[in-house]
């Protein structure tokens, strides 16, 4: 079977792509918030290196997680998790800047991010067959790249047009929420 024929795969596909592309927003709009709270470009890549560092931490342990759960819903979970995390940060914001709290939802987001990256490929034989696998990963790391591109630029527009918390809050419209489970 094709794999543009595949629903399991194309469900994977799109939900991976989109998620990749709000990860972009948020790799940029959050730098840019902190250095419109701060005015301070020293501080902008504090809550990155944060971020780098819990993602370091997680990888370490986030295969073992990926083979001890259903990974279709543990990928389900890592988006949702990220979207609701992600999402206080503008909620919050407008009450005014809260450095610490980037310092709190960064790190356990990313996290998030790392178990969804494992299982991520993990699940890829579950969804394709294994003469596949080559093409699938192709396709797969190729739309995440035009979705990184894609959401840099938007994230830095948006950013300049209506804020960086503006840009963060629409870096949460994961699509795992619409994608059905039976898709799976």
């Amino acid at each position: 079977m094709s794999l543009w024929r595949n629903r399991d795969f194309n469900a994977y596909w799109f939900v991976n792509t989109v998620s990749v592309a709000g990860d972009s927003f948020s790799f940029i709009a959050i730098p840019l918030l902190v250095l419109q709270a701060t005015g301070s470009v020293a501080q902008m890549g504090l809550p990155t290196g944060v971020a780098g560092a819990a993602s370091i931490a997680t990888g370490t342990f986030a295969g073992a997680i990926a083979d001890r759960v259903d990974r279709r819903s543990l990928l389900i979970v890592c988006n949702v998790a990220r979207a609701g995390l992600l999402s206080v940060i503008p909620l919050v914001w407008l009450l005014g800047p809260r450095l610490w709290l980037l310092y709190l939802v960064l790190p356990v987001s990313t996290a998030f991010g790392m178990i969804f990256q494992v299982a991520g490929v993990a699940v890829l034989p579950d969804l394709v067959s294994k003469e596949q696998i080559g093409v699938a990963n192709g396709r797969l790391f190729a739309a995440q790249a035009v979705a990184n591109i894609g959401g840099i630029l938007l994230a830095g527009l948006m950013s300049a047009a209506l804020g960086p918390s503006v840009a963060i809050g629409a870096s949460t419209r994961r699509p795992s929420r619409w994608v059905r489970r039976d898709l799976w």
